[in-house]
């Protein structure tokens, strides 16, 4: 009896410990990282993107646009591209993109979809890791260029398969909305929690703080270019509900 009383409080004891690891996991409970991510701000047609990549084929300098920077992205014009800079093709070059809550879609034109022969001579991307990340900037940290956030990733990670064709793709949000506003809200009170004493003597008022959240896309696989083994995407998009 006594024997049989024993194992069943161990069992308890047990199921508890395991319990309070799943709440602590899905309750966002364990401290958060957190890492310096600076985003430019740039504007087109009256619309502002704050982005930044990895690399760029023709890296001019912080000062200017090349001729295949990463701000072709948002023009909405399939005769010019984004074309990562780095050696080989490009896998583990990602572009961050600032978006805004309740984002539904995400539209790309893979390629350099200038034309049929720019299209093939240059890679395509085959695969894209998505990762979210809750950016936190505090009044008066900026450059002339940037935006600095101290950012909280996400937990998860999806992958998204593109199709080997110059036409829009359409990819529905891969994270539910519910729970990304959830991190949004603890990581908001965790970075509030951590930085009280620098908030206070910097007079910061937590109403102050700049929330965003950030999208990170990076290359995880390629479609074979015939001439060239730079990795090029024309376009990107968004559709909110």
């Amino acid at each position: 009896m006594v024997l049989r009383a024993l194992i069943t409080i161990l069992v308890i004891l047990i199921l508890t410990s395991f319990y309070s690891c799943i709440i602590k996991e899905d309750g966002q409970e364990e401290k958060i990282k957190w890492e310096e991510i600076f985003l430019f701000d740039f504007f087109i047609n009256g619309t502002g993107y704050d982005y930044r990549a990895t690399s760029e084929l023709d890296d001019v300098g912080d000062y200017e646009f090349g001729q295949y920077g990463a701000h072709n992205l948002f023009d909405s014009h399939s005769s010019t591209c984004w074309a990562e800079g780095a050696s080989g093709d490009g896998i583990g070059e990602y572009i961050f993109i600032g978006i805004d809550e309740k984002m539904k879609q995400i539209c790309i034109v893979n390629g350099y979809a200038k034309a049929k022969e720019t299209f093939i001579k240059n890679n395509r991307v085959k695969k894209l890791k998505v990762s979210l990340y809750i950016g936190i900037n505090k009044p008066g940290y900026v450059t002339e260029l940037a935006i600095i956030y101290d950012a909280a990733k996400y937990k998860k990670d999806k992958i998204i398969r593109l199709k080997d064709k110059k036409e829009v793709q359409h990819f529905e949000f891969p994270f539910d909305w519910e729970k990304i506003i959830q991190f949004k809200e603890s990581s908001r009170k965790s970075f509030i929690k951590e930085h009280k004493k620098e908030l206070k003597e910097s007079d910061i008022k937590e109403s102050e703080l700049t929330i965003q959240y950030i999208l990170k896309l990076e290359i995880v696989d390629v479609y074979k270019g015939s001439k060239y083994d730079d990795t090029c995407i024309s376009d990107i998009w968004f559709i909110y509900e």
